[in-house]
This record gives C-alpha cells, structure tokens and sequence, in this order.
C-alpha cells in the first residue's frame, strides 16, 4: 500500500510543475523596470503578456498578448515578423529575448 501511495506523490508532484514552468510569471527588463513580461499557461501552450512604456513618455503603457510555444526547451513567440526564442537562463533564473539588431535584453524574475 505504501508503495502505491509514494508512486501516486512522485506523479502528482511531477505533473504540478509541468514542462515549461521556469518561464511562468512575472518578469521585469534588467534596463528598463517599466517593460515586463507576464508569461501564463493558456490550455497546452502560454501567452506573453508584455507592457512597454508610450513612446517618448508620452500617454499611457502599451501592453500586447502573443501566444508562445514550447519547443526543444525553449519558450517560442509567434509574432508578424517570424518566430522570437525566448531563453531561461537556469543559473541566473533570468529570461533573454533578441532584438532586432542582434542584440538582447534580459529580463529577472520580479519579486
């Protein structure tokens, strides 16, 4: 009976985490506090919520919703330009997306 019972833990535990869920949550631009990403489940892929400020600080923070996938490990925006890789840096527990002109911004965990 103990048996069965550690073997129903061990699978609970393992399905609560879920592929993909170091990207779930909050996350804020290293260079910029007022950009943030907010990465949630949405049935068998995840969403990005993401708010940028107006342009030249002029009006209200933008904020768009893009659907991402998860493929070999890695977080993938589907956008008008193509597929963005989002990266989990494990060590640093923090996110890296690229930029337009080779570039990348990083984004930490917001607390």
């Amino acid at each position: 009976m103990k048996k069965y019972l550690l073997l129903f833990v061990v699978a609970l535990l393992a399905a609560c985490g879920g592929s993909g869920s170091e990207y779930l949550g909050r996350w804020v631009n290293s260079n910029n506090p007022e950009n943030t990403l907010e990465i949630l489940r949405n049935g068998d892929s995840f969403l990005v919520k993401e708010t940028r400020p107006a342009l030249f600080g002029a009006g209200q923070a933008r904020t768009s919703d893009t659907p991402a996938v998860l493929k070999d490990g890695v977080l993938r925006l589907e956008t008008a330009l193509g597929t963005v890789p989002i990266g989990h840096i494990k060590a640093t527990d923090t996110l890296t997306v690229p930029g337009l002109l080779g570039n990348s911004t990083e984004y930490r965990r917001a607390e």
